[in-house]
């Protein structure tokens, strides 16, 4: 029995039940380097055999220049299924970095999905704090994947080491969150005592276990090495403990450990200690020079020293990495470095006679021993194990071997064609990996070189990266450092090489998207996709596609972009381009947006959501809730933009996009002005003109419009006086929307000079919808403010025309709180809010046992549910609240039984207060980091706020157990939302209404947000 860890052991045995029964779970074991995880971790296997499930078990290494996802390709190996350490088919095609890996990681968790349904498994990765990053994201991807797996994952780890090389403290809140972490505190002093008691086999003096306890901290490991060294001096006699001179570090205590055993087995040691936390016996053997029956001796004594265990295959492995560290710390600089080239040249000769040697191994030994010479070889092993980790997917690897491959150039005769390779080589990783301003960085010093040098292929290579690559999904605007590079690429490549030219003017194009003119830009991209289609180059071609629809984002041109949108989308599918995919549905997203065609902006955000899943990278996933803000923002449920505007804007500011941080400014603006809060829109709207100054102007629309609806027209007017949209281009695809919110000031502060010209602008784009930025918000149709204009211009039937077109487009795209808007307008111009409006029409009739549902000139056709019934009743009757008893009795009599509130006053008044407190407990559990206590406390709070949701219902009243009412409720809502949610998989249009129009309680009822024909034919 674990002494002082019974809490835990009983927790891996509920896990390990559960993973016998079918669920999986990831344990996170953390604690200080002694605690005692990886004895934790032993015990677990132990339980797994009791329980059923197969386990097994690697150990990461420290510095070892281990391959990439070595520990996994480790243990899919003795599982039987093939491993992680061969490049995967098409790795080459460096276009979908994400998704490439994504597939890749997808595979791995099929692999073990498959093997787990054979028998419930155990995988235990010892030391994950020296696990190299890519194999610590893969743990990331599986982590969420394992409920529904017979598979436990336990990842030990110490909890000082998380900021180490593996990154492990950025994906630590990703795996905790997907996971359960399991402390292993030190031990308290009466535990310590029963631990050395069960040590030596009696007990030991209270003096004693207080003299250990202040020297190790309750540390396990600590505390077995200075009783080991007590009991071998015959120094646990309390008489003596007083005058015992215990060791002054534990370091010393393990250096002792060392002392114990023989010169050629610590010579062994030493040798091994290089190696790595394992080691193989030949490798070994052939630097100390001993004889196989001699290396086996030594190694033999070390075992019997607890100093190292066999690890199997001719392999062996400190018991504690603590124990290779002091052996390894204890050969001094110059014995190191002479040794890692001794451990290096007989990897070497072991590749010559045929075994196989990973290139980051000798990478990481040649490294350590370049100050004494072979810097060169420790170079161009780094960059083949870079190059061999980016073909693996594994990211962060190879920006780490590319840094040490420039780090030791230094050491070498100058060679600026390979530095300028390998900063490019290392650009390439870091973007591969994500990291956009560091990948910024090594492109602009490889451009220095190219430049210097005159290489053109090489500085268009740094001029494409310099944008995120040569698939460039977010290029930085405002950026005179990267067009005058493209410009110098451009020039220095000439015209061969049309792909790259292509990529090159493609980027252009789009790089001077703000300080360009629309003719050059124009040509720009008409050229690209030219040379792209000449060709025959997909990817170029959809880039430069993608290029010539930012050049033509004016109003009328939207169906032109919907085109060339679509066939990016297509090119892209056809090559498994996710990233060009990304590109041409939000290409797609905006253009739909601005016709109003937002049933088909759902199904493309929907698209282009499953695409961005798959590929995980923050880059493209903030896109999704802006998008999904926007809607919620015209269905007016303003908690919901709200929440997913804080969302596109912590993933945005994860992916360093300035695009994302404009964007959502965007999106809570329109929260502003929709809502009705003038005052903080414009001060939101003064606060983006003074963030984003090289655009002010961009802005003084929007900010005219808040400060007029705020009531500051001289404020309003002085802007509006500043605006000059007729440069269109300058206005680029924000032209539309800052001419319709311009309109709109225009005419609340009683007309301007604008007004006229304005309205001949808008006039021909009556039916499309303002939107800003990339449909970051929806300012409404067109036909809104061309009414204002006109009744400010004194035509005032042309203006109800006008308010009342953009009602109807309104209510046609459930636009409920720009019909609100719209209808106040009509009110404020005319006195009366829409007083004819048409009804729209709907029928639902039943034809046996399929309901034919009829809505906005579609028609499908459903089996008929109690839910779809309930609905055909409440739209029959609009507006009328109707008990839900008669909706579930259906004309039957429904029983009694009502036995009082599910939980009385004074237990609710308790429940209460203990959250209350638990709220503080909480705290100071986190504030402590004490996660055992805390994980306690949490549990308890979910217990608690899962008995007070089921004890109260709508209203905070309180819901009786037994209650007919609340059975009745429970059900029919469930079944309401049931039937909703096939429809709108069936008539998205019909369903979205019903969602909006419908709702459920003890009274159900349907409330249109305007009138609704239905024709309602129920009979079976």
């Amino acid at each position: 029995m674990l002494i002082g860890r019974e809490r835990q052991v009983r927790q891996l045995r509920t896990y390990l039940e559960g993973a016998a029964a079918g669920r999986g779970e990831l344990l996170l074991v953390v604690g200080e380097a002694g605690a005692g995880k990886t004895r934790l971790a032993e015990e677990a296997i132990a339980l797994a055999a009791d329980c059923g499930v197969d386990a097994h078990r690697v150990t990461c290494w420290a510095e070892a220049g281990a391959p990439p996802f070595w520990p996994w390709s480790q243990l899919l190996i003795e599982l039987g299924a093939d491993p992680l350490d061969v490049a995967p088919d098409g790795s080459s095609d460096d276009s979908d970095h994400e998704l490439a890996r994504f597939r890749r990681f997808s595979s791995v968790a099929e692999s073990l999905r498959a093997l787990a349904v054979s028998q419930p498994r155990l995988l235990v990765v010892d030391d994950l704090h020296w696990a190299d990053p890519p194999s610590v994201r893969l743990l990331t991807f599986l982590a969420p994947l394992l409920r529904d797996i017979a598979l436990i994952i336990v990842a030990t780890y110490r909890d000082t080491e998380v900021t180490g090389p593996t990154d492990l403290a950025s994906v630590l809140p990703e795996l905790v969150r997907h996971g359960r972490q399991l402390t292993v505190p030190p031990l308290e002093p009466n535990q310590l005592g029963l631990f050395v008691a069960d040590l030596v086999g009696s007990t030991v003096s209270d003096e004693l276990v207080a003299r250990l306890h202040v020297l190790t901290t309750g540390n396990p490991l600590f505390t077995r090495e200075v009783v080991s060294l007590l009991d071998a001096q015959g120094a646990l006699d309390a008489d003596e403990v007083a005058e015992l001179p215990l060791p002054e570090s534990v370091r010393a205590t393990l250096s002792r450990r060392l002392d114990t055993v023989s010169a050629p087995c610590r010579h062994a040691l030493g040798v091994s200690s290089v190696v790595g936390v394992e080691f193989g016996v030949e490798v070994v053997g052939e630097i100390t020079t001993l004889d196989d029956p001699g290396l086996l001796k030594v190694l033999d004594e070390a075992e019997r020293a607890r100093l190292v265990r066999d690890a199997g295959r001719g392999r062996f492995a400190f018991t504690h990495p603590l124990i290779r560290e002091t052996a390894y710390r204890e050969l001094g600089l110059a014995r190191r470095v002479r040794l890692h080239e001794d451990v290096a040249a007989a990897l070497e000769r072991a590749g010559e006679r045929g075994g196989h040697v990973d290139a980051a191994e000798l990478a990481h030994h040649f490294r350590k021993a370049s100050p004494g010479g072979n810097a060169g070889k420790a170079v161009a092993y780094a960059g083949e194990a870079g190059r061999h980790a980016m073909a693996m997917l594994a990211y962060e690897a190879a920006v780490a071997h590319f840094e040490h491959a420039l780090e030791t150039l230094t050491l070498c005769p100058p060679d600026a064609a390979q530095q300028t390779d390998l900063l490019l080589q290392l650009g390439d990783a870091r973007l591969a990996a994500g990291n956009l301003p560091r990948a910024r960085l090594a492109f602009d010093e490889a451009a220095h070189l190219a430049r210097e040098h005159r290489w053109p292929d090489r500085l268009a290579r740094a001029a494409l990266g310099c944008g995120s690559g040569a698939g460039g999904f977010e290029v930085p605007p405002f950026d005179a450092a990267q067009i005058e590079l493209l410009r110098e690429a451009l020039s220095a490549l000439g015209d061969s090489e049309p792909t790259t030219r292509a990529w090159l003017l493609a980027r252009l194009s789009v790089a001077l998207s703000i300080e360009g003119s629309d003719e050059e830009r124009l040509a720009l991209s008409d050229e690209a996709v030219t040379l792209a289609r000449r060709a025959v180059d997909d990817r170029a071609l959809a880039y430069a596609l993608a290029a010539h629809c930012d050049v033509i984002p004016g109003p009328e041109f939207c169906e032109a972009r919907v085109a060339e949108a679509s066939e990016i989308v297509a090119l892209a599918r056809r090559h498994g381009d996710a990233r060009g995919e990304l590109l041409g549905r939000r290409l797609r997203v905006l253009a739909l947006a601005e016709l109003g065609r937002f049933v088909e902006m759902d199904t493309e955000v929907d698209a282009y959501a499953r695409v961005a899943d798959a590929i995980r990278q923050p880059l493209y996933a903030w896109y999704v809730p802006l998008w999904r803000g926007m809607r919620a923002l015209m269905d007016g449920r303003f908690d919901d933009a709200a929440e997913s505007c804080t969302e596109a804007e912590a993933i945005g500011a994860s992916a360093h996009s300035g695009n994302a941080e404009m964007l959502t400014y965007s999106l809570q603006l329109g929260w502003l002005m929709l809502a009705g809060l003038p005052d903080e829109a414009c001060a939101r709207a003064h606060n983006m003109a003074e963030r984003w100054r090289d655009i002010a102007f961009m802005a003084r629309p929007g900010t005219a419009l808040a400060a007029a609806r705020a009531g500051r027209l001289d404020e309003a007017r002085a802007l509006l006086d500043a605006v000059d949209l007729e440069n269109r281009s300058a206005y680029g695809a924000e032209w539309l929307c800052a001419a319709a919110l311009a309109a709109e000031a225009a005419a609340l502060i009683g007309g301007h000079a604008l007004a006229q010209p304005l309205y001949d602008d808008l006039l021909p784009y009556r039916h499309l919808y303002a939107i800003d930025g990339i449909a970051a918000a929806n300012y409404g149709c067109v036909e809104r403010p061309l009414g204002l204009l006109a009744a400010t211009l004194g035509h005032r039937d042309v203006a109800r025309a006008h308010v009342e077109a953009a009602i109807t487009n309104h209510r046609a795209v459930n636009a409920s709180v720009l019909v609100e808007i719209a209808q106040s307008d009509l009110e404020a111009l005319f006195g009366a809010s829409d007083p004819a409006p048409r009804a729209r029409a709907g029928v639902l009739r039943r034809e046996g046992e399929v309901w034919a549902l009829s809505y906005d000139g579609r028609t499908v056709r459903l089996r008929h549910t109690k839910g779809i019934g309930d609905i055909a009743r409440l739209l029959a009757q609009p507006g009328r609240e109707i008990p839900v008893l008669d909706l579930a009795s259906e004309g039957q009599a429904v029983p009694h039984g009502d036995t009082g509130p599910r939980l009385d006053a004074t237990a609710r008044k308790m429940y209460k207060r203990r959250l209350v407190e638990l709220e503080d407990e909480i705290d100071d559990a986190d504030a402590a980091a004490d996660s055992g206590r805390s994980e306690r406390l949490h549990a308890e709070r979910d217990t608690l706020l899962s008995e007070l949701s089921g004890a109260y219902g709508l209203g905070g009243r309180a819901r009786r157990s037994g209650d007919p009412a609340e059975r009745a409720r429970s059900a029919v809502t469930q079944r309401i939302r049931d039937a909703m949610t096939r429809i709108e998989a069936e008539h998205p249009s019909l369903g979205g209404h019903l969602r909006r129009a419908v709702r459920t309680g003890l009274f159900c009822v349907y409330e249109p947000d305007g009138p609704v024909e239905w024709e309602i034919v129920s009979q079976p």
